[in-house]
């Protein structure tokens, strides 16, 4: 069986590839071009809810959406960065005392993150890990709390636990992972086209999110397990793809991937308040699907000009506004001949594409009816027309349009218009929120120093946060999330810290 997601993307930023890269210099002023668009190059115990663990955070504390230039309350979802090659260095002990009291996030620009080490006995139970010291606990976070999955090599399970605030947590039910159990038998079974030889180290596989996203009431999750064997040129094994998704309750249910989707094939999916949507494939053309609950798909409709030959469509994006698709039309169809006579090797006819092809972006309220936007700066060129959208939060979407090797790029608040972006405006990495996002900029000597951290203020410019306390151990391999109370960050799964954001 193919695997169902065919292009694995970093879970910090699904929907834009070339918009952000994690860069070495501090965060700087970026504001909005006023002209057209310019070039760019102990466990707890599981019977209570997450709803309730959400509403003991404070008052307020669930966030609204509201966009992102104005004063808000943090709602994010998913993220991962990269981070610097870990340093050897004695492990000192956890530190103890009374959990802190936390509220949401503040209202109004932020200036600073805070830091504290959150005190050890209250984190999830994590697996014991390989010998190599890899964490079996991959941290994920949404609009109302954090969510970790704990992966057991040695008795193959996958439990999920549950927080509000970062600080006390909660087990869920494990989660039905049956979808593998025929890939991992033939794993085990070791068949000669797995290409070496297996140790049966059960450490050798490990699970993986490639997908986390939060709708309307609902979050959907698409994992799989990697495995791996020692030796030169051993390739990695990957099960099929495996999809859940939970309500507030913390319980994850597995969907029917052959009933959900037509041949049990999906592609990127994009989730927001409106509801989720991904590209697909029915009878060898493109096709897109609506939900809103990550389980039952609805069709939806192609704009008719994607559907012309020549033309393609690329990964949609949901927003709270609706949806956005991107895609490129074939203006002109034309070919010019060419040659050099004479035939045979010596030369020969040819024909050179001389068709125009022009990027274009559609807006959507419901994925059935779509208007086209416009998109000042952009021209129609012969080849190398690529463009992608996403989001930089629930209210702030960003395109980039790589046209012979250059880049265009613009930002949008309501999906219909489209301004265009100095060069570099974005300062590095994004770590998604959903009302609220922060920018992760490298280190100029990451294992020595802290990375600096930015939010987008007024008019998109840069503004970088101050960073005081008891910081995160930097020269580790460090998973982020951005939650209600603000950016957790572990090492291992169970040691934490929390950057709390300041404002004013």
């Amino acid at each position: 069986m193919e695997r169902a997601v065919t292009l694995r993307r970093s879970r910090f930023f699904l929907g834009v590839v070339a918009v952000i890269a994690l860069v070495s210099t501090a965060c700087t002023a970026a504001s909005l071009s006023p002209s057209p668009a310019a070039v760019a190059s102990p466990q707890p115990s599981p019977s209570s809810s997450l709803s309730s663990m959400a509403e003991s955070i404070s008052p307020g504390a669930s966030a609204t959406d509201t966009p992102a230039l104005e004063a808000a309350t943090d709602t994010p979802s998913a993220t991962d960065t990269p981070e610097a090659t870990p340093t050897d260095s004695p492990t000192p002990p956890l530190p103890k005392g009374p959990l802190p009291s936390l509220g949401p996030v503040p209202i109004g620009t932020w200036t600073g993150l805070k830091w504290i080490a959150i005190p050890g006995g209250n984190s999830p139970v994590v697996p014991r890990s390989d010998p190599n010291g890899d964490s079996n606990a991959t941290l994920e976070s949404w609009s109302r709390g954090y969510i970790e999955f704990m992966w057991d090599p040695y008795k193959r399970t996958l439990l999920p636990y549950g927080s509000s605030d970062g600080l006390r947590w909660l087990a869920g039910p494990a989660l039905d992972i049956s979808a593998w159990t025929a890939d991992l038998k033939r794993w085990d079974s070791n068949p000669p086209d797995m290409g070496s030889t297996i140790d049966d180290d059960p450490t050798d596989c490990e699970f993986q999110v490639s997908q986390f996203q939060e709708g309307p009431a609902s979050l959907l999750m698409v994992g799989y397990v990697e495995c791996w064997t020692a030796g030169c040129g051993s390739v990695p094994f990957f099960t099929r793809d495996a999809m859940w998704t939970s309500d507030e309750s913390g319980v994850w249910n597995a969907v029917d991937l052959a009933t959900a989707f037509p041949g049990g094939n999906f592609g990127i999916i994009s989730g927001s308040s409106k509801g989720f949507i991904t590209l697909t494939e029915a009878n060898a053309r493109p096709a897109l699907l609506t939900s809103a609950d990550g389980r039952t798909w609805t069709p939806g409709t192609l704009p008719a000009a994607v559907l012309t030959k020549g033309s393609t469509v690329s990964v949609p994006e949901a927003f709270a506004g609706g949806y956005v698709l991107p895609g490129v039309i074939m203006e002109k169809a034309g070919y010019q001949s060419s040659g050099t006579g004479g035939g045979g090797c010596a030369g020969g006819w040819g024909a050179t594409n001389t068709s125009l092809y022009q990027a274009a972006l559609w807006f959507s309220p419901d994925g059935t009816s779509w208007t086209r936007d416009a998109l000042i700066g952009t021209t129609a060129s012969y080849n190398g027309v690529a463009i992608t959208v996403g989001k930089l939060d629930e209210h702030t979407l960003v395109a980039d349009e790589e046209i012979n090797g250059v880049d265009l790029e613009w930002v949008s608040l309501d999906g219909h218009t489209w301004t265009g972006l100095k060069s570099d405006a974005l300062p590095g990495s994004l770590i998604y929120g959903r009302s609220r996002s922060l920018f992760e900029v490298a280190p100029n000597d990451p294992g020595l120093s802290a990375p600096a951290f930015c939010v987008l203020g007024a008019n998109f410019q840069s503004v970088q946060l101050r960073q005081s306390g008891d910081a995160p151990w930097w020269g580790s391999i460090l998973q982020k999330a951005l939650g209600p109370t603000g950016l957790l960050v572990t090492i291992d799964g169970s040691r934490f810290w929390m950057g709390l954001p300041t404002a004013g």
